[in-house]
């Protein structure tokens, strides 16, 4: 069985339980859009289970 990351997981608890949206707002976290925190979940969760998982 290959290593799936759990990325639609995450992405439930950023917009569900953090409140995401709300976090964005701050001065810190301004440039995470939602576009780019799911091109990195994504991303993150391919290396994982092409490059490390193996």
């Amino acid at each position: 069985m290959a290593y799936q990351s759990p990325v639609e997981q995450i992405r439930f608890i950023l917009n569900e339980v953090v409140d995401f949206a709300e976090v964005g707002r701050t001065e810190l976290f301004s440039e995470a859009t939602e576009e780019t925190v799911n091109a990195v979940l994504t991303e993150g969760g391919r290396i994982a289970a092409e490059v490390y998982a193996p």
